[in-house]
């Protein structure tokens, strides 16, 4: 480690230190976050199913220290000796909340923790399995297809990576056809799964061509193409082993979470290590599954650089931040070895979507803790912060919207441990961040807020906090010099500052295309640029700004309104706890402005001719939504997006039963 680079001393003055000085002192080479241009040649043709000529050569500027693949990531966290008795992984299982009380003590008894050397010891043994009992082999496909029961999905996920397959997490609200087909298409060798799932794909009726992943004739929706080993994690949960399931475990094809560990006991344990494998950087590592809301889901293939990358554009970025607010960079121990305890972590959002998942491996490299929840309670997560001292927190905004409301309405909670609340993975309102800095000023806690914005396709693309975050708002923050951003127009040209358009990223963190999908891959992978479908603008500062989905976008007698904008008036009146702005059919004006709209609690009084004079002293008046229905529940999806295709269709049948307007029941 080179003590000398001036960002250890480092000291500002009250105003922000500005980027170039700051991004000069980080790709300084002695730097602990040192940016360089690399050339990139990321692997295509039959084992990445992307297609050889999908990506070319490739030169930008990237991040220079970063891990090699996954498993060199994990082998340096099992080697630490540092991090071996602390907890990585703590699960809280409220799956049976007629039993769960939040607040009772006794909730302890449902949490399961498991230090990163037990980890450790469940991904070797795993992994044994995976290669010498299975037959995986490099570039094979382990799915991963269950709820957060992160103590037995997380040890399953890594065991995967240090083998050199790829690892397929599935969206667990998928319906059974829907999960078989995502298995199919990605051609799973291996599928660990929870009871939930095993129960859905085996008892779900007789298989159709549109299903039929199944791995045995006599499992429902299991079968006919690619699994051949199934293991279930937290089978004791229910009464799942049918009797075709078992009859599939005597064919030594269906296995217990448990039992597989059990397979390297005693004798069996001794000096057990990973499986030899060589994995390059440019390896396909993962497929994750984009949300579908428009159609089928498209298999997003990323290589172990790809995501090696965005832990280290993580590191600058933190820098980053700290630099431009005046302060030093804290100096690194030799070889990450802090005796230090890292951060502890709430992630009550999906392991199988990026912000879960990419948060938890950045967490973890840092020898942190990270808390999972089997699903969301914002009852459970206000509890868990006090009990767990969390410091950290991500979710998706509506989350943080709902523990503001809850933290409102129980003053006792404990929040004082938590000095970060992050979110991401969906639009957040322009007065987020002023609504957590009082909701916490208030209970005598200060806290950080910060917002991200990537994708699947992209990783981490942006991210406001700090000093910019109060400055910009509106604004998802500046990029770093490794990620690039155009907004394009409709003939695909470049636009300049301050004009809306489509937004192009390009970085050594782009996928390498669509799985099996070579057709998808063209029309949105183009010499390293992704198309994102996000309609926005970029500054003369370079801060990026989300304006709106290109297909949420609605135009109202020729004039664009971006459903992101009217949602986030809505936000700024103190008594929305949640809304949802969609287009509806108009037979003038083509599409017409509406809003559902969930209200706090303590707000039954406020009408929808509130709400509409609120927005309208905020936006344009042909922005303002026409129609405003109060609505108990808005629908998401598993990465918390709202489901505005659900949500309009339901607005029209509202609108139609109560002879509300012109709207047309065809969407």
């Amino acid at each position: 480690m080179d003590s000398s680079w001036p960002g250890y001393s480092h000291s500002g003055n009250p105003n922000p230190v500005p980027f170039p000085t700051v991004d000069a002192l980080l790709r300084m080479p002695n730097s602990p976050a040192p940016v360089v241009e690399r050339v990139f040649r990321p692997r295509g043709g039959e084992l990445t199913g992307v297609g050889a000529d999908a990506v070319g050569e490739l030169r930008m500027l990237a991040c220079r220290d970063t891990f090699n693949s996954f498993r060199e990531v994990w082998e340096g966290i099992a080697q630490n000796p540092h991090f071996a008795n602390r907890e990585y992984i703590v699960h809280y299982d409220n799956s049976s909340p007629e039993t769960f009380d939040p607040t009772n003590p006794a909730t302890a008894a449902h949490r399961t923790a498991l230090t990163y050397a037990q980890t450790n010891d469940r991904v070797v043994r795993i992994a044994n399995a995976l290669v010498y009992r299975f037959g995986v082999k490099k570039g094979d496909r382990v799915g991963i297809a269950a709820r957060n029961y992160a103590d037995e999905w997380l040890p399953a996920w890594w065991a995967a990576l240090c083998v050199g397959a790829i690892c397929v997490p599935i969206n667990a609200w998928l319906t059974a056809p829907e999960l078989s087909w995502c298995i199919r298409d990605a051609g799973v060798k291996v599928l660990f799964l929870d009871s939930e799932r095993l129960a859905r794909l085996v008892d779900s009726g007789p298989s159709t061509n549109e299903g039929g992943a199944q791995f045995d004739s006599e499992w429902t929706h299991l079968g006919e193409t690619c699994v051949r080993h199934a293991v279930v994690i937290k089978s004791h949960l229910g009464s799942l082993l049918s009797d075709r399931v078992q009859r599939a475990k005597h064919k030594q094809r269906a296995h217990d979470f448990g039992d597989i560990l059990r397979w390297y006991d005693g004798d069996a344990a001794s000096g057990l290590q990973l499986p030899p494998v060589s994995i390059h950087p440019e390896d396909p590592a993962k497929i994750l599954y984009s949300s579908g809301t428009t159609g089928r889901p498209k298999g997003v293939l990323s290589s172990h650089r790809n995501w090696m990358q965005n832990l280290a554009n993580g590191k600058y970025t933190a820098a980053r931040w700290l630099l431009r607010r005046g302060a030093p960079v804290p100096r690194p121990a030799p070889n990450g070895a802090t005796a230090t305890k890292g951060a502890v972590w709430f992630i009550p959002v999906p392991l199988f979507h990026l912000t879960g998942i990419g948060h938890q491996a950045s967490a973890a490299v840092g020898g942190g803790t990270c808390v999972f929840v089997h699903k969301w309670d914002v009852g459970l997560a206000a509890e868990v912060v006090g009990r767990e001292k969390i410091t950290n927190w991500i979710s998706v905004p509506t989350q943080v919207l709902q523990l503001l409301d809850h933290i409102r309405q129980h003053p006792s909670v404990d929040l004082s441990t938590l000095t970060a609340v992050n979110y991401g993975g969906a639009p957040s309102p322009a007065s987020i961040r002023g609504a957590v800095v009082n909701a916490f000023a208030r209970r005598g806690v200060k806290v950080e807020p910060s917002n991200l914005y990537g994708s699947t396709e992209t990783l981490r693309v942006g991210h406001n906090v700090n000093v910019d975050y109060v400055r910009k708002p509106e604004s998802l923050g500046p990029t770093t010099p490794v990620i690039k951003v155009k907004i394009v127009d409709s003939s695909g040209n470049a636009m300049p500052p301050d004009s809306v358009g489509d937004i192009w990223v390009r970085s050594p963190m782009v996928a390498l295309g669509y799985w099996n999908n070579p057709a998808a891959t063209r029309a949105n992978f183009q010499d390293g640029w992704y198309n994102t479908g996000d309609v926005g603008k970029v500054d003369s500062e370079g801060f990026l700004y989300l304006l709106d989905r290109s297909k949420d976008m609605l135009i109202r007698g020729g004039e664009n309104i971006y459903c992101n904008e009217v949602e986030s008036a809505l936000y700024t009146h103190p008594s929305v706890l949640e809304a949802c702005v969609i287009g509806v059919p108009h037979p003038i004006l083509g599409e017409e402005c509406a809003a559902c709209v969930i209200l706090k609690p303590c707000s039954p009084n406020v009408t929808s001719s509130d709400l509409r004079a609120h927005v309208r002293s905020r936006i344009a008046s042909f922005k303002v939504p026409e129609y405003i229905r109060f609505v108990d529940a808005i629908p998401w999806n598993a990465s918390g997006k709202q489901v505005k295709r659900q949500v309009k269709q339901e607005f029209v049948e509202w609108m139609e039963k109560n002879r509300i307007g012109k709207a047309s029941a065809k969407i």
